[in-house]
């Protein structure tokens, strides 16, 4: 077997706050560590793998694996008010998630002292990662399955891009009623920027709606522009939630030595898609292990980093 498809070592139990909330990870040091990394998690209500419920993406305890065989020391968290973190999701914003990236970045530091520390994240989480290299409070950073544009045109792209994939009784749904995805996503848009509150319901379903709100308004690219660091981005070309053509975009955005991967055939949780299903797909792919594909090019990248410290 590969060692870019083993299952991260369990590591050990570790809690830091956010001034009252207390989160919980996984805090996992090999020995002769020689760096530590915080590993951020993708978006929804994900725990420390990455995991949303019975989804189990393990996407972030994969990238954990194979830091820990680069001789990197890791943490990785369940987000607030999910797995075995205190707080309440449905009330936590962006700036909320980002908080708590930037006091688990200060337990890993208090952690491993004089160590150079590096920010990986994957999705929502890659948007974490930038800032805290933006800050240069990182010594480098990867980005998976991160945007260079603003998010509502990322969103318009997701559109686009599921509408072929949809599958045939969905399409036949809509014929026969007359709507489109076009159409529903500028409903839902326009029903989510009325929401006023941090905690709503939307058509009888409960959402974040504060953090609905600034991942709207959310824009990477001022923050990638000021990214001086060593960066590695990877999208998979089949991810129909992040443009795989951003990768090129955050090249051009940072200022730091930069590497940019797209994996032809890989999707949004970095599995191969051959029949190109995307998310209605997730459930079958995620069966297999995280691609080598998505993780070697991590472990290249980690040695070329600490090569030059």
């Amino acid at each position: 077997m590969s060692p870019f498809r083993r299952p991260a070592p369990p590591g050990s139990e570790a809690h830091f706050r956010n001034g009252p909330v207390r989160l919980a990870g996984t805090y996992l040091e090999p020995p002769g560590t020689r760096a530590g990394a915080l590993v951020l998690a993708g978006s929804g209500r994900a725990d420390r793998n990455s995991d949303l419920g019975r989804l189990r993406t393990g996407v972030t305890a994969a990238l954990a694996g194979v830091l820990a065989l680069s001789g990197v020391a890791t943490l990785r968290y369940d987000k607030r008010g999910t797995g075995n973190s205190e707080g309440e999701y449905f009330d936590a914003g962006m700036t909320d998630n980002a908080g708590d990236a930037w006091a688990a970045r200060d337990w890993l530091a208090a952690r491993l002292p004089g160590l150079p520390l590096l920010a990986v994240g994957y999705s929502e989480g890659a948007l974490y990662a930038a800032d805290l290299a933006a800050e240069a409070s990182v010594a480098a950073c990867a980005l998976y399955c991160c945007p260079a544009r603003p998010v509502e045109q990322v969103l318009d792209w997701q559109v686009e891009r599921l509408a072929g994939a949809l599958p045939r009784r969905a399409r036949a749904v809509m014929r026969l009623t007359g709507n489109s995805p076009a159409r529903i996503h500028a409903q839902r848009m326009a029903d989510l920027r009325s929401l006023d509150q941090d905690d709503q319901r939307l058509r009888g379903a409960r959402i974040n709606a504060l953090w609905w709100r600034q991942f709207i308004e959310h824009d990477p690219a001022p923050i990638l522009a000021r990214v001086g660091v060593p960066v590695l981005a990877l999208t998979g070309g089949m991810d129909f939630q992040v443009p795989p053509e951003d990768v090129a975009g955050i090249g051009r955005l940072v200022k730091g030595p930069f590497n940019g991967e797209v994996p032809p055939g890989l999707n949004h949780i970095l599995r191969p898609d051959p029949s190109g299903r995307g998310p209605y797909g997730y459930r079958r792919t995620a069966r297999g292990p995280v691609s080598p594909e998505a993780t070697a090019p991590l472990a290249q990248w980690v040695a070329g980093v600490l090569a030059g410290k």
